[in-house]
């Protein structure tokens, strides 16, 4: 397979500063240089496919095609806003439970999320944190003072 614009590859394999990308640049530039794509995929522990996937992408669109492009994913069912109203009304109550935020999540804006699914939004997107409940013994008095251990 013939590589397209030899000197622009020497050019960009020394100007890239991304490590994958530069990674890609060298595969091309070996085969660019003579060796078989089966030999250099077997050098460089990629499959053929992939190997001939890079010199096309490069012939195609030059160093642009070999950096790896943002796969947009499944939309939320939330966005930014109803977030942020979540994390208001949340903030109303000092104590939720898991529970508690999928069944307000459902009224407010009728999304059904899993259990697991609320746990990462409210750590990971409403930077929330989990609470062990503090425990209370039954046997203690009501007027009771908390001593402090520390002398």
């Amino acid at each position: 397979m013939m590589i397209a614009n030899a000197e622009k590859l020497r050019e960009a394999l020394d100007e890239e500063k991304e490590p994958k990308v530069k990674w890609k640049l060298s595969f091309v530039s070996l085969v660019a240089g003579g060796m078989k794509v089966e030999e250099a995929t077997a050098h460089f522990g990629i499959g053929i496919a992939t190997g001939y996937n890079w010199i096309r992408c490069w012939n195609s669109e030059g160093v642009e095609g070999l950096v790896r492009k943002k796969i947009p994913g499944r939309p939320p069912k939330l966005d930014e806003e109803e977030l942020g109203e979540l994390k208001r009304v949340l903030k109303a109550k000092p104590y939720w439970s898991v529970k508690e935020v999928m069944r307000l999540v459902k009224e407010l804006f009728e999304v059904n999320y899993s259990d697991e699914q609320t746990r990462r939004i409210l750590v990971g997107k409403l930077g929330m944190n989990y609470a062990k409940p503090f425990v209370r013994d039954y046997r203690r008095r009501k007027d009771a003072k908390i001593s402090s251990l520390r002398g």
